[in-house]
């Protein structure tokens, strides 16, 4: 579980930091994102997110998966942020 402590914060795995730091600190979780809006059928909102990413079909590219596990190449999570910072 997340805690608060001065300029740090402790999480109990990975994908819990990467919740916070990534889809709810940067904005992704916003309703008119993938909130409650769940923009190109993905919703990442605490407690549904893995789900809806990890070994999920993508809704948008067709015979794609959103994320597979150790296959960046065969991630479509993975092309669209790396077209969106290289």
């Amino acid at each position: 579980m997340a805690q608060s402590g001065g300029c740090e914060e402790q999480f109990d795995s990975t994908y819990e930091l990467i919740q916070k730091a990534v889809f709810e600190n940067k904005g992704c979780t916003a309703a008119t994102c993938h909130g409650a809006d769940a923009q190109g059928g993905l919703d990442l909102r605490a407690g549904v997110s893995y789900d809806a990413l990890v070994d999920a079909p993508a809704e948008t590219v067709t015979g794609w998966s959103r994320v597979v596990p150790g296959q960046k190449e065969q991630s479509l999570l993975w092309f669209n942020l790396a077209a969106a910072t290289l």
